[in-house]
């Protein structure tokens, strides 16, 4: 009989146990990968903005709000029920400094993200208030990105809450801010989502993260739901 690695109880303990504890790397990873692009649009900004030429900001933020953020919301939610999951399970000390330091993180993320969102207002939205020449009107593509950054820093602050040490009412509590505020952040998503739709026909497969992202969110706060109820 070929032996199997994982048919050995104790090597399959282990493989969950580093699993669970490394649940919040890749949302955190993501997250740190959102932040570098936002520092490289703001220097891409700044260095053209002599010339005018943007092109290289447009760019970066299109990325930034069509495949980074949908990617990073999805894996940082995911990954906070597992660990809020794990912190429920194992209230020792290890754990719950780790989970702090997360928070610490989540915050100052969010924070972040929240500043970034009304430096592009500033620089890229107020200028535009005012009917083009040909008389369309105002461009809404601006405003779906700024409100998909403060649906992100919202998720990323459903996150803290969810991994803040407690007793079982706050963490119920805790539940329901996460699956309100992952609501919001899908709305969001949704508003992004008809915004890309209505570029054209092929500019529709751009929108494909934010899609797999609306749905994993969908999923977490559904599981998020049962698990404030018991």
């Amino acid at each position: 009989m070929r032996h199997c690695l994982w048919a050995d109880p104790s090597i399959e303990s282990t493989a969950r146990r580093w699993a669970r504890r490394a649940s919040l790397v890749p949302g955190l990873l993501a997250i740190a990968a959102c932040s570098a692009e936002c520092v490289l649009n703001v220097w891409s900004y700044e260095r053209h903005r002599a010339s005018g030429d943007q092109t290289g900001f447009a760019l970066g933020m299109l990325f930034l709000i069509a495949l980074f953020v949908p990617v990073a919301s999805g894996l940082m939610a995911a990954g906070t029920l597992v660990a809020a999951r794990v912190l429920r399970s194992n209230v020792s000390d290890d754990h719950v400094e780790r989970h702090r330091v997360a928070v610490g993180m989540l915050g100052v993320a969010a924070a972040f993200f929240v500043l970034f969102a009304v430096w592009y207002f500033v620089v890229e939205i107020l200028p535009l208030r005012k009917i083009d020449h040909h008389g369309r009107g105002i461009d809404l593509s601006g405003f779906s990105y700024d409100l998909s950054l403060l649906g992100f820093a919202a998720l990323l602050t459903a996150c803290a809450l969810v991994l803040l040490p407690g007793n079982e009412p706050t963490r119920r509590r805790h539940l329901r801010w996460f699956v309100g505020l992952i609501l919001v952040d899908v709305g969001v998503q949704v508003v992004q989502i008809m915004t890309i739709f209505g570029w054209g026909p092929e500019a529709k497969v751009m929108s494909t993260p934010s899609i797999v992202s609306a749905v994993v969110l969908v999923a977490c706060a559904l599981i998020a739901t049962r698990r404030a109820r018991t």
